[in-house]
């Protein structure tokens, strides 16, 4: 609808103003004559919002009801402080975030886990629907679905005035059909084209981009969506492979069912991924419990790999880990995900980052607290990292295989991955700046040090 709008001031129909919160509104008419040119540019869309927007107002209403007769008074007060910060919020981002935490806040105090999840679902099916309206209003060009660059919301390349133009996703079947804007494609919160894939029971959100005869795949690690890796996608794409990255289930938009779950079931989805979209011999990296996950595909599905990289990752999380994970499963519950994430900022990152580079820690920062992965998926993803174990098996990868660390890693101590490499043999090993968010702090190092090990693997 933006984008529309723009062309029409472009044109000069209209006059628009920039909204508080970063909408945009039309203040003047070119008069009569405009009126045919603004319903032919805004018409089509028209009908499809109207009925997308009067659905959210009907469940919105519904759960603020819910949440009136259920609320506590904790609830009240979170409530009225997501109130304060939306009204304090400085910008488009912090505003956007602010007023995301505010429906979250009203949504949990009804105390209902399908209320809270559906009422964050239906903010997603109308930014998607907002999107793709304004996708058809620039006239994309047949075959290919437009998309709108998304911004990560864990960058740490600090918060510019515009979105930086990331690569253009665009997800393919593994069918011999062209990328198009079919049925199964669809739209994360950010506006990229995502594609869904029914596995193992499950649905698995994912995006395959670049045209490379070498793949990539992607695992992220406990809480982190497919963004963990947007500061990776501009080298790994320049560098001329394909690159398949997914919501592991529990997260984002892929299925969140009960738990506990395991290193090896998140292997057996991942590897139900690759085979659904007909993706063999691939380069598989995983980072902390992806990079467990790395480890049950390697031992289980050895013939699918070219290479496999373990990075900020344990074999076993041995006393202190499983002290720290014990704390933030007792915490989750009483103080929700997002407090236990902004625990997890103060190890992820280096004294350097703390001190240096305030801006970017306040973003990491502010996507930690409004968060809104549920209790219960993040406690069967935690399930994950606390009974995973492979320490008797390491001598079984044969895959090629690096051990990457961040050199200032203490949320998984460096000591931990280097006793991956030591139990496999031929492995090599390497450390990069940074600490546990090295793909974060130092990406540009982390990726070069990958691509050297990965491009000694390539096809031919």
């Amino acid at each position: 609808m933006r984008e529309a709008l723009q062309r029409l001031q472009a044109a000069g129909y209209v006059t628009t103003r920039r909204g508080r919160g970063g909408g945009t509104f039309i203040q003047t008419g070119a008069g009569p004559g405009s009126d045919e040119m603004i319903k032919r540019t805004l018409g089509p869309a028209w009908d499809e919002l109207t009925e997308l927007l009067d659905y959210r107002r009907l469940i919105e209403q519904q759960i603020a009801r819910t949440a009136a007769e259920r609320r506590s008074a904790d609830d009240i007060e979170t409530i009225r402080r997501a109130v304060h910060e939306y009204a304090h919020a400085a910008g488009r981002d912090a505003s956007r975030l602010a007023d995301h935490a505010l429906h979250q806040a009203i949504a949990r105090a009804t105390h209902n886990s399908r209320l809270t999840e559906l009422s964050a679902r239906i903010r997603r099916e109308v930014g998607l629907g907002l999107r793709r309206r304004a996708v058809h209003a620039q006239d994309a060009p047949p075959g290919r679905c437009g998309s709108i660059p998304p911004w990560p919301g864990r960058s740490s390349r600090g918060n510019p005035t515009a979105p930086p133009a990331w690569p253009t996703a665009i997800s393919r079947s593994p069918t011999t059909r062209s990328p198009s804007c079919a049925p199964a494609c669809t739209y994360d919160p950010e506006g990229t084209p995502m594609s869904v894939a029914r596995v193992n029971d499950i649905e698995l959100n994912y995006s395959l981009e670049g045209n490379g005869e070498d793949t990539i795949v992607l695992i992220n690690g406990l809480a982190d969506d497919h963004q963990t890796w947007v500061l990776q996608m501009d080298d790994f794409l320049a560098a001329g492979y394909r690159i398949l990255r997914f919501d592991n289930r529990g997260i984002g938009a892929s299925s969140k069912p009960a738990g506990p779950y395991t290193s090896r079931m998140l292997a057996d989805d991942a590897k139900a991924l690759a085979d659904s979209l007909g993706i063999t011999g691939f380069h598989l990296m995983g980072v902390s419990m992806g990079g467990m996950i790395a480890q049950e595909y390697a031992l289980a599905y050895p013939g699918d790999l070219r290479s496999v990289t373990f990075a900020c990752t344990y074999a076993a999380p041995g006393p202190f880990c499983s002290r720290m994970f014990a704390m933030w499963g007792d915490m989750a519950p009483v103080l929700g995900v997002p407090f236990v994430m902004r625990d997890v900022t103060l190890w992820a990152f280096t004294v350097p980052f703390f001190e240096q580079r305030e801006s970017e820690l306040g973003e990491f920062e502010t996507a930690m607290r409004y968060m809104d992965q549920p209790v219960h998926a993040y406690l069967a993803q935690l399930a994950v990292i606390q009974g995973h174990d492979t320490v008797s098996r390491l001598g079984e990868i044969t895959t090629p295989s690096l051990v990457m660390a961040g050199e200032e890693d203490i949320l998984i101590p460096v000591s931990l991955s280097r006793r991956i490499h030591e139990g496999i043999p031929g492995s090599e090993w390497a450390t990069t700046k940074g600490g546990h968010g090295c793909v974060w702090e130092h990406p540009a190092e982390f990726n070069r040090t990958y691509l050297d090990f990965v491009g000694r693997h390539r096809k031919g």
